[in-house]
């Protein structure tokens, strides 16, 4: 996993554990184990992190779609997929609707439309 990932990664469980005020910028590079540089370096800014989750959603969309349309029983398979929690997609459109609801994000509200 590269450190851009990690930095998501972390971003996105700061947002679903603690809310979408603990992840600050040194809150996030802190979790993901980078310096506050190191983040800025990837993410300019609190809103290129949102804007990170965003693509990183619309990347999880496109993959996953492809990735039902080649199995036999998509349908069943997403079923049994969408039970819990523990498919990626499934922690970033958590991460997402709880920055949209705050109305401050409307990269997170178009990510979700």
């Amino acid at each position: 996993m590269n450190t851009r990932d990690e930095i998501l990664n972390a971003f996105e469980e700061l947002i679903i554990e603690q809310g979408e005020r603990a992840a600050t910028i040194s809150g996030v590079a802190a979790a993901a184990g980078v310096s506050k540089g190191g983040l800025l370096y990837h993410f300019g800014s609190k809103d290129a992190l949102v804007s990170g989750l965003a693509d990183r959603f619309s990347e999880q969309i496109e993959s996953e779609t492809l990735r039902l349309h080649q199995i036999e029983n998509p349908v069943e398979v997403f079923l049994q997929e969408s039970l819990g929690v523990h498919h990626p997609m499934d922690r970033t459109f958590i991460a997402l609707i709880g920055l949209a609801q705050l109305g401050e994000h409307q990269v997170a509200k178009d990510a979700l439309a």
